[in-house]
């Protein structure tokens, strides 16, 4: 009678359920986990906050050191670039929070304070350059508190599992049915999942985590009953839990978080976590995937046991990719070469969805343990973290290296790029400077719009005309410039030459009002081949002045020592 009613109730799930296909689970961080992740988010709120000189003197040396650890995340950002920054991990911080809330965590009035919202009076604070009313002592006990009991809530011994979002021990006792509960305070309930399952079905393709499916009061008591008869028949052996993390491996889990979070490069995270991956689990190799189906990628590697990137769709890590759930086992697998290995792969949710996932690999026939599982599913919700930040700060920095009228670069840029192409150390680098010809004049006869719209007409005409490799910058007002990296003077001049070319034979709008009936330009070229960029710009400037003094709409290239 039991299993005719519990067959039932589970019939009446699978009609309830969205687009009749069981739903991907979403992988629960673990307490340790919600820990770590608002940790890495206090430190760097730390230094955005003392980047900004917001928090009132004398700032803590805890919170200096915690600044010198980060102070890359903001060093490249403006101060309205790092107000935006703040805004971010600010929210970031609140969103750990609540996560931490859920799960039922204890949380120190310090803890509440450091990862809650900061007010708008302390934003109008900082505009009016003036430090947040916030004692800094209360980061420093955040950061302690967070460090030192990593989150766990009292009581809950180390085995403990995150289930539903709430932190509950594992038992081996059954349990105890009072009496039927309310169908108004009836709790949703989530579809069972096996995390250890070394394989997985699905009628479905969405990767997109779907929320818990509602069950009535009497079909919530007959799973709870089938549950409590499964477990009365085989009890669960206290070993099969997986072991409390060691401090050494938290301290790991800590050090990436850390170095992911100042890596803010999408790139540069995946690189982290795979190299963290090795070190945290036995594994002859690593893997950090990016995406899922057809596009999945494989964005970061170490180790001496590749991922094939033709086969990441299929197989183990495409269970993984479609269903969201973990997954390990020993197998041959086109992905790994073919060759019997051990292999064991967890989710990237980033945003809210499946974006890749860690894997990892080994060549004896030892398959990974349940344990080693644990601690792939906390560096990958450390490294979702770093992803979903690092897509936001790629945002914010594309937008400060790019012009705002043009769509170029920047000088800022031109800055940044201008000392990595010197010191590449291949071929020699060229500079062109470049000035529109009585470009004063073109503003003085049409108007201001009608000069920034030939700036923009000239900017797409100059991108058209360069190697590709080359980068056009915006330098300011009319002045533009070119970087023509791994090339010779014969190569530049004729990139130069025809831009110049190029320019006079446009017909630009108003065009025929200036001085000679057409838009020109004047260009300046300087080489170099020794890493010092200012010196190479100065030389590109005088070559452009030297241009403009001999008639306008002509090439002057810089000889060294002239």
């Amino acid at each position: 009678m039991l299993r005719k009613a519990v067959a039932l109730a589970l019939v009446g799930l699978t009609l309830a359920r969205p687009g009749g296909a069981w739903a991907a689970e979403p992988v629960r961080p673990t307490v340790d986990q919600l820990a770590a992740n608002a940790l890495v988010k206090r430190q760097t709120e730390v230094a955005a906050l003392i980047d900004l000189d917001a928090l009132p003197d004398p700032v803590p040396d805890e919170l200096l050191q915690i600044y010198e650890d980060n102070r890359r995340l903001t060093e490249d950002l403006d101060w309205d670039e790092t107000v935006a920054y703040l805004h971010t991990v600010d929210d970031q911080g609140n969103n750990a929070l609540s996560q931490m809330r859920l799960a039922g965590m204890p949380l120190s009035d310090s803890v509440v304070t450091a990862l809650g919202r900061i007010p708008e009076s302390g934003y109008a604070a900082l505009d009016d350059d003036q430090s947040l009313p916030i004692n800094p002592l209360v980061y420093v006990r955040a950061v302690t508190d967070l460090r030192d009991r990593n989150g766990r809530p009292a009581g809950v011994p180390p085995s403990a599992r995150v289930v539903n979002d709430q932190a509950a021990p594992v038992s081996t006792s059954p349990p105890t049915v009072s009496a039927a509960p309310s169908a108004a305070s009836v709790e949703p309930v989530r579809v069972p999942t096996t995390p250890d399952s070394t394989s997985s079905s699905s009628s479905g393709s969405s990767n997109a985590l779907w929320p818990a499916v509602g069950v009535g009061a009497a079909g919530l008591l007959l799973i709870v009953a089938a549950l409590w008869w499964r477990k009365r028949r085989r009890k669960p052996h206290p070993a099969s839990a997986p072991p409390p993390a060691s401090d050494a491996a938290v301290a790991r889990l800590l050090d990436a978080g850390r170095r992911m979070t100042g890596a803010l490069d999408s790139i540069a995270v995946a690189e982290i976590a795979a190299e963290a991956l090795l070190g945290l689990i036995r594994a002859d190799g690593a893997a950090c995937i990016r995406g899922v189906g057809p596009g999945a990628r494989t964005a970061g590697q170490g180790g001496a046991l590749p991922v094939v990137e033709t086969h990441l769709s299929r197989g183990l890590l495409g269970r993984v990719l479609e269903t969201g759930q973990p997954q390990r086992s020993v197998l041959c697998d086109a992905a790994f070469g073919d060759a019997p290995v051990a292999a064991l792969s967890v989710p990237l949710v980033v945003g809210g969805r499946v974006d890749g996932a860690l894997v990892a690999l080994r060549s004896s026939s030892a398959p990974f343990s349940p344990a080693d599982q644990d601690l792939t599913a906390q560096l990958a919700a450390v490294t979702g973290s770093a992803l979903e930040a690092s897509a936001r700060h790629d945002d914010v920095s594309a937008q400060s290296l790019t012009d705002g009228l043009t769509s170029l670069a920047n000088r800022r840029r031109l800055d940044r790029d201008l000392p990595r192409a010197l010191s590449a150390g291949k071929l020699a680098v060229g500079l062109i400077m470049i000035d529109v010809d009585h470009f004063k004049t073109f503003n003085d006869t049409h108007g201001h719009p009608a000069g920034d719209a030939a700036l923009c007409a000239l900017a797409d005409v100059l991108r058209a005309n360069v190697r590709e490799g080359d980068v056009v910058y915006r330098y300011g007002g009319e002045e533009f410039c070119v970087l023509v990296p791994n090339t010779d003077l014969a190569e530049a001049t004729e990139v130069a030459e025809r831009l110049r070319a190029a320019v006079a034979a446009t017909d630009f709008v108003g065009g025929e009002q200036q001085p000679g009936g057409r838009v020109t330009i004047s260009l300046g070229l300087a080489m170099a081949n020794q890493p010092d960029p200012e010196q190479l710009a100065g030389e590109a400037d005088a070559a452009l002045y030297q241009a403009k003094r001999a008639g306008r709409n002509r090439l002057v290239v810089h000889l060294p020592g002239s």
